[in-house]
């Protein structure tokens, strides 16, 4: 199996390695995941066929494509915010995981998941993902705030550094919510 690894890996793009996965079989395909996990974020190329492959593999690879997602870094944000919300609460558990992985740049799709699963379980997990991410998550909540998120950035930026209120934004929405507590103080 190691040599199958050093095969795949050697000299071989993120693209053929998905294209692997996909082809399968599943030894094949687990090796192929383990070389793309090992390349990480330069690997980001082999986000969207290893998504498309998704829907192709057995549950186990479906899996170990979920897992792998988070070491290929933020194109893999998104899709794995799909998932989280789309999914039975194992496959949206597993995503989440895998988003946490990616760090503070997938904050906001941690925080739509955990403000839009009807799962209790995956919105734990979401919560417990954000706690891990921290600080790392606090510039890119600020930085993606908008009206139809603000419930869900506003309450994590207030767990996760309630002195954001402080910092200087140009984000518009995030600035106008960063003046709320002053705005509820005086209608008192």
């Amino acid at each position: 199996l190691t040599a199958v690894v050093a095969w795949l890996a050697a000299g071989r793009s993120a693209e053929a390695l998905a294209e692997a996965v996909k082809e399968g079989p599943d030894g094949r395909a687990d090796a192929a995941l383990r070389a793309l996990r090992r390349m990480g974020p330069s690997a980001g190329a082999a986000v969207p066929p290893l998504v498309a492959a998704r829907a192709d593999v057995s549950p186990a690879v479906r899996d170990g494509i979920t897992r792998t997602l988070g070491y290929l870094g933020t194109p893999a944000a998104a899709p794995l915010r799909d998932i989280a919300l789309t999914e039975p609460p194992e496959s949206a558990g597993l995503a989440v995981e895998s988003l946490a992985a990616v760090g503070g740049p997938a904050a906001p799709d941690l925080v739509a998941v955990w403000v839009g699963t009807p799962h209790d379980p995956v919105k734990e997990k979401a919560a417990a993902a954000l706690r891990r991410v921290g600080d790392a998550g606090v510039a890119p909540l600020i930085e993606g705030f908008t009206a139809e998120n603000a419930y869900g950035h506003y309450e994590w930026l207030q767990k996760l550094d309630p002195n954001w209120l402080l910092r200087n934004t140009p984000n518009k929405t995030a600035a106008a919510c960063q003046g709320l507590p002053r705005l509820t103080e005086r209608a008192r």
